[in-house]
């Protein structure tokens, strides 16, 4: 009985120690392409993913951006899963963008995808917080039952081209190796 008790625990441990227990979290990122760390005037990029281990065939997101550090100049839907669009819209007066469609593949899109890369510039310095306001992931069940679980924000610091850049080792990522 004392074997079967250790085993026991033994198991829960591990399956603690993986984590979930098989299930999978549906998520919308946004995804810094360039460095997050950039110089008033430069460009800057990010993309909208998901990964979904639900097959869907709809999406929609919609983002908020400060206006006083970056505005956006292209929505991009270069390489997008997405072949039905819905909107493809930013308005830099309110610091606001959409971009929403379906897809029409057989099946849908399970895995990994890409909606759009979204092209800003730097205006001033500051923190420049990109921030998923609302988003969906729209389940091919017939329903469009809205499987997202998790969004993931981005962050650009904007710095006059005068001062120096915290990120010294140029890798894009503020880390302890900066400090060495």
């Amino acid at each position: 009985h004392r074997l079967k008790l250790i085993l026991g625990a033994l198991i829960v441990f591990v399956i603690l120690l993986n984590g979930d227990l098989g299930t999978s979290t549906n998520v919308i990122a946004l995804s810094a392409q360039t460095s997050r760390f950039v110089t008033v005037g430069n460009e800057l990029e990010f993309s909208i993913d998901f990964t979904s281990h639900t097959p869907v065939n709809a999406v929609g997101v919609s983002l908020s951006y400060p206006l006083q550090v970056i505005t956006v100049s292209d929505i991009n839907d270069k390489n997008s899963v997405v072949d039905l669009w819905a909107e493809r819209m930013f308005s830099n007066t309110s610091g606001t963008a959409q971009v929403s469609g379906g897809i029409t593949r057989p099946g849908g899109v399970s895995g990994n995808g890409h909606i759009a890369t979204v092209h800003f510039r730097a205006m001033k310095a500051g923190r420049a917080k990109i921030v998923l306001r609302d988003a969906a992931l729209l389940a091919r069940d017939g329903r469009g039952t809205n499987v997202l679980q998790t969004k993931e924000n981005v962050v650009y610091y904007v710095r006059d081209a005068s001062q120096p850049t915290s990120d010294v080792n140029g890798d894009g990522a503020l880390t302890l190796r900066d400090a060495m």
